[in-house]
């Protein structure tokens, strides 16, 4: 028999168990040197992003997400 151990990571940003305030973003760009971006999408618009990308959402309306 083979015993499997499973192993349960936690993303935060991908768990949506926190998002970055403004201080975040700014700490980020002054000590990293990462930009952050805004999207604003409309009603039949879609957006990809690539795996694994860490993105966070802000609903502005109730909205369905496909994973």
């Amino acid at each position: 028999m083979i015993d499997l151990v499973v192993v349960m990571l936690t993303v935060p940003i991908h768990d949506q168990t926190f998002y970055l305030t403004l201080e975040d973003k700014r700490k980020l760009k002054e000590e990293f040197e990462l930009n952050h971006g805004h999207l604003n999408k409309t009603w039949r618009e879609a957006v990809f992003g690539p795996a694994g990308c860490p993105h966070q959402v802000s609903n502005l309306k109730i909205t369905i997400a496909l994973h």
